[in-house]
């Protein structure tokens, strides 16, 4: 598998670089990516699999469209499993990993551009996941949390958001690195909440 290629994939869907319904034919992508098919169709299976791509059998792939339904769906389950993930992973996220997430802190120090908010709110995230040391829950949340990411694309655009997202870190890692199990799970399901209640008000989705 090329893990190059899955990234830049799964990064243009997440970044509606490749619009919720926009076939995927391995062709042209294969060519706009300087790569063969065999890489792509490997990646576009994987991407099927984790239910960023639907790719029913003798059709062309497409980026999947979310339903108001499955979003409902995603939010009860990511306010209930971030909520816990932040409670366990203050109990066992090891030194080394707190260390790493506070060099990514520094980066978002003044930073407004939303992609780059993005790029690094995802990777402090996988580290909070890991921290859990419990693979299937990280597995499940990077899941839920990839179904929506692209949807904060659909709302704001602007600094507003990057801001919030930034701002928001500080307080839950110094959660964690308190071992503030109680603290961490109420900043997590709040990181996740402020999400929610801003896309209620375009999409009129219903926790």
């Amino acid at each position: 598998m090329n893990e190059d290629l899955y990234e830049e994939i799964k990064r243009r869907i997440l970044h509606l670089e490749y619009q919720p319904g926009e076939p995927l034919p391995m062709r042209k992508l294969a060519k706009s990516l300087g790569v063969s098919t065999t890489p792509v169709r490997e990646t576009l299976v994987r991407l099927a699999n984790e239910k960023l791509v639907d790719w029913a059998p003798n059709s062309t792939a497409r980026v999947a469209q979310v339903s108001f339904k499955e979003l409902r769906d995603v939010f009860e389950l990511r306010l209930l499993l971030e909520e816990y993930c932040g409670r366990l992973a203050a109990r066992r996220i090891p030194l080394e990993a707190l260390g790493r997430s506070e060099k990514l802190l520094g980066q978002l120090d003044g930073e407004i551009d939303l992609h780059h908010v993005m790029q690094i709110d995802a990777e402090l995230h996988d580290i909070v996941y890991d921290g859990t040391q419990n693979a299937m829950l990280g597995s499940f949340l990077r899941l839920l949390r990839h179904k929506v990411t692209n949807l904060w694309f659909l709302v704001e655009r602007g600094e507003k958001w990057a801001r919030i997202i930034a701002g928001d870190w500080p307080g839950m890692l110094a959660a964690l690195s308190a071992r503030d199990e109680e603290r961490s799970a109420r900043l997590h399901r709040s990181h996740v909440e402020k999400f929610i209640a801003e896309l209620e008000k375009p999409l009129g989705a219903a926790r």
